[in-house]
């Protein structure tokens, strides 16, 4: 079989592995029914393998690091009753198979009824995620909602991004973890089917599962609301300060600049373990005020609209695809 195809699959559903096997075989590749399959507890990832029609489990990382060093591009591959055994010209290598699968591999209906993701979808993921940083404090505020009406939206406490999608009604609201977001956003999946308490993505070939987080999702509709707003317009040559400012926070491990509005000025600054940068554009505000947001995003937000409404301890920006709501602290 092609070395290259093989390795292709193994790569796709790497980041269903575990670091530990604190669940049998969740270190492992499984092979079944003409697919390859993984699964760590949180996300499972299966992708077809069609020329390797084996049942069984092998040890990912020395199956994966073997096909990945050696050149040749055919790859001959007998099974035993207790090893697969591959050969690429001169090299050969034994990696010990277990016929019996105990990884709790999830299993699809059998004419699952997949929904439609719309264009936008994925774009709405990205540009919300940015909310998802960690949060110690309430694990639901390192989800990703997505609201019975289509809705997607995160909010940290501090900032609220909802951006409005195409995607029809749902039956239930759904919570995923950002990190599975994350890995979700490497795949240009087309449509969605929801089971028990995991909801499954697929691009036709792949199948990417997230394990969702379960609880309610606080009501956000009182943060957008804003009493006697006032309008703020962030100049355009903010975007060229940004991107100077990216450079000197990309180290971080959740990048954010300082944006301070005081004595007509917006003042941009950041730093790093090495260095630091700081830069100033003009700017008329109805008051002064701080915050700290991703440069990345605010650079999304730019590109989209400059305008802001200003009111109490809240900036909000919005586009016909979305709002997005800043808390500041005045000075």
């Amino acid at each position: 079989m092609k070395r290259q195809e093989l390795l292709t699959a193994l790569e796709k559903v790497k980041p269903g592995l575990a670091n530990k096997e604190f669940i049998e075989q969740a270190t492992s590749f499984v092979f079944m029914n003409g697919r390859v399959v993984t699964y760590n507890d949180e996300i499972s990832v299966q992708y077809p393998v069609p020329d390797l029609n084996i049942t069984g489990s092998i040890q990912a990382k020395e199956l994966y690091t073997f096909l990945n060093k050696i050149k040749d591009e055919e790859v001959d591959v007998q099974q035993t009753e207790i090893e697969l055994v591959f050969t690429a010209g001169k090299a050969s290598a034994g990696f010990a198979l277990n016929n019996e699968i105990k990884l709790p591999v999830l299993q699809l209906e059998q004419d699952p009824k997949w929904l439609d993701l719309p264009d936008d979808f994925l774009e709405a993921m990205r540009f919300v995620l940015f909310n998802c940083a960690g949060s110690s404090i309430n694990p639901i505020f390192n989800c990703v909602h997505i609201r019975t009406d289509g809705y997607v939206e995160s909010c940290d406490n501090n900032r609220l991004t909802v951006y409005k999608t195409a995607l029809k009604k749902l039956k239930t609201s759904l919570l995923i973890p950002a990190n599975s977001v994350r890995l979700l956003l490497q795949h240009k999946v087309v449509k969605m089917n929801l089971q028990n308490s995991w909801v499954h993505f697929t691009d036709g070939q792949l199948i990417f599962s997230c394990r969702l987080y379960e609880d309610k999702y606080p009501s956000t509709g009182q943060i957008l609301q804003m009493e006697d707003a006032k309008p703020i317009v962030l100049p355009q040559s903010l975007v060229a300060v940004l991107e100077r400012a990216v450079v000197f926070s990309s180290t971080d491990i959740t990048p954010q600049v300082c944006v301070q509005a005081k004595h007509a000025r917006l003042t941009i600054s950041t730093r790093n373990n090495t260095a630091w940068f700081k830069e100033w554009v003009k700017i008329d505000s109805p008051t002064e005020f701080v915050m700290y947001v991703n440069p990345e995003f605010l650079l999304d937000i730019i590109k989209n609209t400059s305008t802001a409404e200003l009111s109490g301890f809240k900036l909000k920006f919005t586009t016909d695809k979305w709002v997005h709501v800043a808390a500041l602290i005045h000075i």
